[in-house]
């Protein structure tokens, strides 16, 4: 196994030795249930002896479809603030500037950054 193939696999654990989708959703945390009822479709397309397999399929994309809408309305995750531009106070300090005018432009720029 290469290590690229190493995040497909997880451990699962069944006293019989089979494992149903169920286990298969858990053991790769799925928690969208839209996503979940498209593996379903997909691991099963037309086993299951209710629909055939295109119909499974298309049942699978309407899944993905609506996971995809889901996941759009799904607050993103706010990226880190943006830090302020150091250059100038960077040249102060190369060219000698007062050390108590140098913490007081830090403090300044600092109190930036926290907003």
């Amino acid at each position: 196994m290469t290590k690229s193939g190493a995040k497909y696999r997880r451990p699962i654990q069944h006293a019989d030795g089979h494992v149903d989708v169920y286990a298969v959703l858990e053991a790769f945390a799925v928690s969208c249930p839209a996503r979940a009822h498209a593996i379903k479709k997909l691991l099963c397309a037309g086993l299951r002896g209710k629909a055939g397999e295109m119909q499974d399929l298309t049942e699978a994309r309407d899944a993905l479809d609506r996971a995809i809408e889901l996941q759009c309305g799904r607050k993103p995750v706010a990226e880190p603030p943006s830090l302020p531009n150091l250059q100038p106070v960077i040249d102060w300090l190369e060219r000698g500037c007062d050390p108590k005018e140098a913490a007081k432009e830090l403090r300044f720029y600092q109190a930036r950054a926290r907003r």
